[in-house]
Parts: structure tokens; C-alpha cells; sequence
């Protein structure tokens, strides 16, 4: 079974505004009826999680070169002419899981869908909380569902300064104020501030860095608003973890290339595409696969129109996202 048969989809076009990525008018999230039967993609597939948490399968072709040099990607996808990674040193790889925990959508009607995006990365040697959603109460109960404990959270990455993204924070920090903040420069002060005042540390990104072995953010780039990814280095191939992904998905692949030297095999998040044509998106799609992207798990403000191009653009490699889909790199 495709794991895009799944997963349903709700009108997510984001419209920027003074607080974030301000959802359409309001209507129903489109989880599945009743629990979804985890079903493996593929082989290597295994699932983590408990009922209606979903798995995908290794990335194929990881690390490949790119095809050919690309010519700009429209309407603020920020491509630059692509060129192949070089392979650089990668000291062991290690298994990663992907467990998206804030969302539009859910996979399970026991878990709250609302307008946002959180994901919780598992590595050997860390654990990360990267954003937080609009609602500190629907983070938590999320988290309660799908048992992911906040007390085992190393470390929380804001992407960028729009509330659906850190919203939760501080009812999180109530759970687990031992964890280390890393907030992107454009965070406001007022806010860092606020958060060190309770006793959590605070670093603030001003370039691209490994924050733990094999987890690298990459920095904000220019938006607006300034944003910051993710990549991570698993023995599958790199992947890219977005929050909205303003300053255009492919010039933050770009960005997780340069600093990693390793193509990207896969993007998880939100690609902020809702006033996309056809067209455009399709370009997008092509800049991504000629950077060595095979699979794609679109979500949040990436858009109901661009996420079904993308699923026929990618096929197989296309992976549906809601509350409780669990990407596990073996």
C-alpha cells in the first residue's frame, strides 16, 4: 500500500502575516477513519510507533550526483545553478527516526491536527524537538499520544520567528526546561530573553554549524522571513527538515549540500508552495531530483494543489505527512 493512500489532505495555503503563516478559513482536519494499519514501503521499512504511526523505507540512489547543471527555479524557489556535492568526510552515519508531531493533518482521529509544524528527531545520540507548533496544549498531547516522553528532549530548533512554529514553546519549557534552545538570529530578543530568564539555555544560530554528531542546522537563510533548516546524515543519505521553507526549498537543499557535502535524498516539512502554477512546481520538482532528491514528505503550508502535483512528480518517492508519520532511516 502507498503510504499517500494513508494520509489525507486539508487546504493548507499559507498567508504570511504579523503572527506567521496564517491558515484559510477555518475547516475540518482530514485525518483517516479510525486507526491505520501501519504498513512497511518497501524493504527496510519498520515502524516505531504505536498505532496509526507510519513508516518509510531507505531512500534509494542516495548520494548520487546530481544529473546536470539546472537553470533557475521560479517564483522564490531559490535555486542557483546545481552543482554535484562533493562527498565529503562522514564519520559513520547513523539511524535516524522522523516522527511529525505537529501538523494540518493527522493520521489517527486520537491525534490533534492543527495549523503548524513540530517534529521530534531520534538519533543514537540525541533527541530534538524541531519547532513547536501554534498550541503548546495540542504539542503535548500529541507527544502524550504517540509516547515520546518531553523529559527525553535534548535539545529544541526554532526554524524561524512565525508563531505557528513556536507557539508551543513555553508550555513545552514547563515540561522540560533542561533542554538547550537553538533560536534563529531573527527570534526576537525579547523572546530569548524571556526564555533564558526561566533557566534554559539559549544559543543563538548565526551561521551553519553541527549541533550534534550528524545534525547540522544550516543557519537562516534570507526570506522573508529568515529561516533555518536541518540535515541530517543517516546511512540512507542526507535529509533536509524544514519549517516553511520561505526562503525556497531548493536554496535551502542548496544551503544543506554546501555545508554537509553530501546531495540530499530526502525533504521533510513545509515547502510554503501554495501560490505555485503547475509549471513551477514542476521545475521545483526537477531542481530537487537533479540535487539527488528521490523522495519528498511535503507538509503544513506546502498547499493542497502543490502537494498533489507533487505526489504524481515524484510517485513512490512521495510520502504523505500528518500528526503521527514516522520516517524511520535505517
Amino acid at each position: 500500500m502507498n503510504l499517500r493512500n494513508l494520509c489525507g489532505f486539508a487546504v493548507c495555503i499559507c498567508v504570511l502575516g504579523a503572527a506567521g503563516c496564517a491558515p484559510p478559513a477555518p475547516s475540518a482536519p482530514a485525518p483517516t477513519s479510525g486507526r491505520a494499519e501501519p504498513q512497511p514501503v518497501g524493504s527496510g521499512a519498520t515502524l516505531s510507533r504505536g498505532d496509526g504511526a507510519h513508516t518509510a523505507d531507505a531512500i534509494p540512489g542516495a548520494d548520487s550526483a546530481s544529473a546536470a547543471d539546472s537553470a533557475s527555479a521560479p517564483c522564490g524557489a531559490g535555486s542557483t545553478t546545481a552543482q554535484a556535492a562533493t562527498p565529503g568526510p562522514v564519520p559513520d552515519p547513523a539511524p535516524v527516526t522522523i516522527t511529525i508531531v505537529y501538523d494540518n493533518t493527522s493520521t489517527d482521529p486520537g491525534l490533534r491536527a492543527d495549523w503548524g509544524f513540530a517534529c521530534v528527531i531520534e538519533t543514537p545520540g540525541s533527541t530534538l524537538l524541531f519547532d513547536t507548533g501554534t498550541s503548546g496544549p495540542i504539542l503535548l498531547h500529541n507527544l502524550r499520544a504517540l509516547g515520546i516522553s518531553p523529559a527525553d528532549v535534548d535539545a529544541v530548533v526554532i526554524s524561524h520567528a512565525h508563531s505557528d512554529h513556536f507557539g508551543g514553546l513555553r508550555d513545552f519549557l514547563f515540561q522540560n526546561g533542561e533542554v538547550t534552545v537553538f533560536a534563529p538570529a531573527s527570534l526576537p530578543e525579547g523572546m530569548r530573553n524571556s526564555i533564558a530568564e526561566g533557566g534554559t539555555a539559549v544559543e543563538v544560530i548565526t551561521a551553519g554549524r553541527e549541533l550534534f554528531p550528524g545534525v547540522t542546522v544550516t543557519g537562516e537563510l534570507p526570506g522573508p522571513p529568515p529561516e533555518q533548516a536541518l540535515v541530517l546524515e543517516t546511512p540512507g543519505g542526507a535529509i533536509v527538515v524544514t519549517g516553511c521553507a520561505h526562503p525556497g526549498v531548493v536554496a535551502m537543499v542548496d544551503a544543506a549540500r554546501a555545508l554537509v557535502g553530501r546531495d540530499v535524498a530526502l525533504v521533510v516539512g513545509g515547502f510554503h508552495m501554495g501560490g505555485f502554477s503547475a509549471g513551477e512546481v514542476a521545475e521545483v520538482a526537477r531542481s530537487l531530483r537533479e540535487r539527488g532528491v528521490h523522495r519528498v514528505c511535503p507538509a503544513h503550508c506546502t498547499g493542497e494543489a502543490a502537494m498533489r502535483a507533487l505526489a504524481a512528480l515524484f510517485g513512490e518517492g512521495f510520502l504523505s505527512a500528518g500528526v503521527g508519520t514516522v520516517i524511520r532511516m535505517p
